[in-house]
């Protein structure tokens, strides 16, 4: 396979996070840190605490469910199929106040989200639940 082309065979490292669990799809080394991509997966009444990227952008993208954002004092609801753009330094935060599961993938650029979760998160093994 060519150099320029990046397959991930793998179905990511998995890690709980706040109460989600974040499974690295692409981490920012293997793009020299152009992007990351993070699949979230997030139980009902789940979310982030107020936080901001001052480093980075972050895109996402829900694939199933429903996510609530509340980034700089405007907030809004994306289901599947939608997709947002949060920029640097903007606060914000990430809810499921739905009551099912929501899943999105979360793309950050440059690529340094995935090395947080890796550093931040606790190792997450197949069969375990989320702690809510």
């Amino acid at each position: 396979m060519s150099k320029d082309i990046v397959r991930i065979n793998n179905h990511g490292d998995e890690f709980e996070l706040v109460g989600i669990l974040a499974r690295v799809q692409i981490p920012g080394w293997d793009t020299g840190n152009q992007f990351s991509m993070v699949e979230l997966i997030s139980p009902p009444g789940s979310g982030t605490p107020l936080h901001r990227h001052n480093r980075s952008d972050q895109m996402i993208f829900v694939l199933e469910g429903q996510i609530d954002i509340l980034a700089d004092s405007e907030s809004f609801s994306l289901v599947k199929g939608e997709s947002c753009l949060i920029r640097r330094g903007t606060p914000h935060i990430e809810v499921n106040r739905s009551h099912s599961e929501s899943r999105v993938i979360t793309v950050h650029s440059p690529g340094f989200f995935s090395e947080f979760v890796r550093l931040a998160g606790t190792p997450f093994h197949p069969g375990s639940k989320v702690t809510p």
